[in-house]
């Protein structure tokens, strides 16, 4: 504190005149001299960088502002040299803090996307660009996954040879036939056909896949002794196949594909009929009637089978499905399908009134004969991968030939 300024000199008591003028002179000057000077104004490089302890002083500049033996403050130079006591700061970019802040989960590990690699970019440009077009974008996520953008659509169950998924599927179809031939069949009188094999397919990206459409054993059972058939190995069909239209947002797709028909099987059963037939083919999927109930989904696939040589017969079939999906839960599906076979030319291999259809090419007399089937059924989803199929398909117009109703049963595994 200052010190307390008295009104009256002590010097003017002491005697007047000069003597008591002098004396008043001198007690100005020594309170003037004992009171706090006036705070300078602050130093602008003091207000841009911290203080520095000038030498030899151990205190703060707080302190000696408030101690009583002034210090004297540091050089103008030693204000502006950093202090040598702060810790450079790292920098970290953005993305490290991130990463850093929450550790990476295992899920993430694969759904994040990686750095694009500018060299690799270039490189990959002058055949990835090419290739892309071809099959598709889910190539780059791995070539030989399923097609997961129509989850809503089942595969067909009946006519499983010929009747084509549209989508690119990688698939293994374990597939059971059990067809019952009719009394009145004048060649067999009676009897049944089974089928026990398996379809395979395998996708190369969304927009090309190949297809092992029959592969496995055929047994034929006839009343009459003559024609009694035996347990053997089936014809091989398959085909490449190739997606001209993919509309996910409305789930149409439209697919076109050339099965080839291979009878490499066992004379006993009838599978070694020719040399072989091709079958171009198209098959077309769409959803439609969305509602809260379910969703209404139609499929068809057409194609005309055509021998290499004049043993085998030729024919034009057409195949249709409708499923509904309960709920738009994508778990039950009632099927109804519905196929017709036309056949165009006579085979020569064998003098048999009637055709197998799409189990036996038996290249007998079947010109002109035809014959549609209807089929009730239903698909279950028991997961996303997984599909179990089941129908029962009978004759209604035309001749039943060694067709008088037929089961099919079918599993599929889905990558």
């Amino acid at each position: 504190m200052s010190p307390e300024v008295t009104t009256t000199p002590v010097g003017a008591k002491e005697g007047g005149g000069m003597r008591g003028r002098a004396a008043a002179l001198a007690w100005v000057v020594g309170c003037v001299a004992a009171s706090p000077a006036a705070d300078p104004r602050p130093d602008p490089a003091a207000l841009l960088l911290p203080p520095v302890a000038s030498a030899g002083s151990t205190r703060s500049p707080a302190v000696r502002a408030r101690s009583s033996a002034p210090d004297l403050p540091p050089p103008p130079a030693a204000r502006l040299t950093p202090p040598r006591d702060v810790s450079p700061v790292s920098y970290r970019p953005d993305e490290a803090v991130r990463r850093s802040e929450r550790p990476v989960r295992g899920d993430e590990l694969f759904s994040r996307p990686l750095r694009p690699d500018p060299d690799r970019e270039r490189e990959s440009g002058k055949w990835g660009d090419k290739i892309n077009d071809v099959v598709g974008t889910e190539a780059r996520q791995g070539w030989f996954r399923s097609d997961r953008a129509f989850d809503c659509v089942v595969s067909p169950i009946t006519n499983p040879f010929l009747f084509e998924d549209p989508r690119a599927m990688t698939e293994i179809r374990p597939l059971f036939i059990y067809q019952k031939i009719p009394n009145s069949q004048p060649n067999f009188q009676g009897g049944d056909i089974w089928f026990l094999g398996a379809q395979t397919r395998l996708a190369f990206g969304e927009r090309f896949s190949v297809t092992l459409n029959k592969i496995g054993g055929v047994s034929v059972n006839a009343k009459n002794p003559a024609y009694d058939g035996d347990f053997g190995l089936s014809e091989i069909w398959l085909s490449p196949k190739v997606t001209l239209i993919r509309d996910p947002e409305y789930a149409t797709i439209l697919a076109a594909g050339a099965q080839f028909q291979i009878p490499i099987g066992s004379g006993s059963v009838y599978q070694d009929t020719g040399s072989l037939s091709i079958v171009p083919y198209v098959t077309f999927s769409q959803r439609f009637l969305a509602n809260r109930l379910g969703t209404f989904n139609g499929m068809v696939s057409t194609g005309y089978s055509f021998s290499t040589d004049s043993l085998r017969s030729d024919y034009l079939y057409l195949s249709t499905h409708l499923s509904f999906d309960i709920g738009n839960a994508h778990r039950f599906y009632p099927v109804l399908e519905m196929n017709w076979f036309h056949y165009t030319t006579d085979g020569s291999a064998r003098f048999i009134s009637g055709e197998g259809r799409d189990l036996i090419n038996f290249g007998s007399l079947g010109k002109g004969s035809s014959m549609v089937t209807g089929a009730v059924g239903g698909r279950v989803k028991m997961t996303r991968n997984t599909e179990l199929g089941v129908a029962y398909e009978m004759p209604m117009i035309g001749n039943k030939d060694f067709f008088d109703y037929r089961f099919t049963v079918d599993f599929i595994w889905r990558y």
